[in-house]
C-alpha cells in the first residue's frame, strides 16, 4: 500500500471494504480452520468427520463419538456483525455455535444451538460483534437420543453455503473474481455470475461464450460437450383444453437443454386429441373448469346427478383426470433453497 487513499479496484477484481465474505467453496478458505475431537475410546473410527468443500456449500459430516469443528479468527476494528446461512436437513444433527474471546472465554449468551432447517430450507443466522477479537467456531456431533438416530442415521451433517463478517479491517488489496464470474467495471463490491452457456476464467471482465456444440450450467469455469439426445431428454405435455373441449399430447426438450437437438433421438409427434374429462364429483363449470357437484348431488360421468330421496352422496375426494385443474387444489413456487431469517439478541 503506497498511500492512505482509496482506489477503485480494477475491472476483473472486487472488494468488500470492511466486509469478510465466504461464499466460493470449491477450497476450505484460509480465514478458516477445520478440526476433529473424538471420545478417548473412538480415535480411529473418525475418518468420516471432516468439513469438504463441494463448490456451492462447505459440507460438514460427523459420525458417533467424534465432532467436527470449524472456526474463524477474527480482529474487528469496529461493531460489526456475524451472519451465516446454513442447512440442516435430518433430526440426528447438532450443532453449536459458540463466540469466544481472545482469551478464548465464552461471551456470555454467545453459545446456541442451531435449529434444524428441514429439506431444502437455508436459515440465515446473525449475532452481533463488538469492536475486538474473536475465535467464531461451529462444533457439530451426532445426537443419539433422536428416533432418526435409533432407525439407522447414524450421521450428522451441515450445509454451510455463506459466512459473512461485518466490521474487519479494512481491505488492502482487490481480490480477483472467482472462475465462472466477471466484473465489467471498477469499483466492483462483488463479481456477477456468468449466465448459462458462458464461461469465464478467474479475474475475467466478461464471460466467454460456450461453442455450439457444448453447454455450461451458470457461474461455469468451463464449457461441457453436449452428448446426443436420447429418450431421457424430453417430457411429453398436454395442452390446455382448446374451445371444443380437446387436448393432445405433445413434447417438449427438458430445459435447460443440454443435450444436441442435431444427434440423437427427435422428438416425438403430437398425439390424437382425446376429451377434456373432470373428475368424479366435480363437473365442467363455464367450459374453463372443474367444480365441485353440489351438496346432494353426485357424479358418475360429467353431469352431476341428484340422489334418490333414501340416498345421500358419499363425501370425498377422488383426482384420476388432470385436463383441466380441480377444485381444492392450490399450486406455489419453492426455490431449491427457501431463506429464514434468525437474529440472535445482542451480547455484553
Amino acid at each position: 500500500m503506497d498511500s492512505q487513499e482509496c482506489k477503485l479496484c480494477p475491472a476483473g477484481t472486487y472488494s468488500r471494504g470492511n466486509v469478510l465474505e465466504l461464499s466460493k467453496w470449491k477450497t476450505i478458505p484460509t480465514e478458516l480452520a477445520t478440526d476433529v475431537t473424538y471420545s478417548s475410546q473412538m480415535p480411529d473410527g473418525c475418518n468420516s468427520t471432516q468439513w469438504t468443500p463441494m463448490g456451492d456449500h462447505l459440507l460438514g459430516k460427523a459420525t458417533p463419538g467424534c465432532s467436527a469443528v470449524l472456526s474463524l479468527q477474527l480482529n474487528n476494528l469496529q461493531d460489526g456483525e456475524v451472519s451465516f446461512m446454513y442447512n440442516i436437513a435430518d433430526t440426528t444433527t447438532m450443532v453449536f455455535f459458540t463466540i469466544h474471546n481472545e482469551h478464548c472465554t465464552r461471551l456470555p449468551e454467545s453459545t446456541f444451538i442451531i435449529q434444524r432447517t428441514g429439506q431444502n430450507v437455508l436459515y440465515n443466522v446473525s449475532a452481533p460483534l463488538r469492536k475486538g477479537r474473536y475465535v467464531i467456531q461451529w462444533e457439530m456431533f451426532v445426537d443419539e437420543n433422536t428416533f432418526g438416530y435409533l432407525f439407522g442415521n447414524r450421521v450428522a451433517s451441515i450445509k454451510i453455503t455463506e459466512i459473512r463478517i461485518r466490521g474487519t479491517p479494512p481491505i488492502l488489496h482487490c481480490n480477483a473474481c472467482p472462475a465462472g464470474t466477471y466484473a465489467n467495471a471498477g469499483g466492483m463490491s462483488q463479481c456477477e455470475s456468468c449466465p448459462a452457456n458462458t464461461f469465464s476464467p478467474a479475474g475475467a471482465q466478461a464471460c466467454s461464450a460456450c461453442a455450439v456444440d457444448e453447454y455450461s450450467s451458470p457461474g461455469s469455469d468451463k464449457c461441457n460437450r453436449r452428448l446426443p439426445c436420447t429418450e431421457k431428454d424430453f417430457m411429453g405435455v398436454w395442452t390446455p383444453c382448446d374451445e371444443q373441449g380437446k387436448t393432445w399430447k405433445t413434447y417438449k426438450w427438458i430445459e435447460p437443454v443440454i443435450c444436441n437437438t442435431q444427434t440423437g433421438v427427435q422428438l416425438p409427434q403430437s398425439g390424437d386429441p382425446v376429451d377434456c374429462t373432470c373428475p368424479f364429483g366435480t363437473h365442467l363449470h363455464n367450459a374453463t373448469a372443474c367444480e365441485s357437484c353440489p351438496a346432494d348431488q353426485s357424479v358418475t360421468d360429467s353431469t352431476c346427478l341428484r340422489c334418490e330421496s333414501d340416498r345421500v352422496p358419499v363425501v370425498g375426494l377422488h383426482y384420476d383426470r388432470w385436463s383441466r385443474f380441480p377444485p381444492h387444489l392450490t399450486t406455489w413456487c419453492l426455490s431449491m433453497f427457501s431463506t429464514f431469517q434468525m437474529l440472535f439478541s445482542s451480547f455484553s
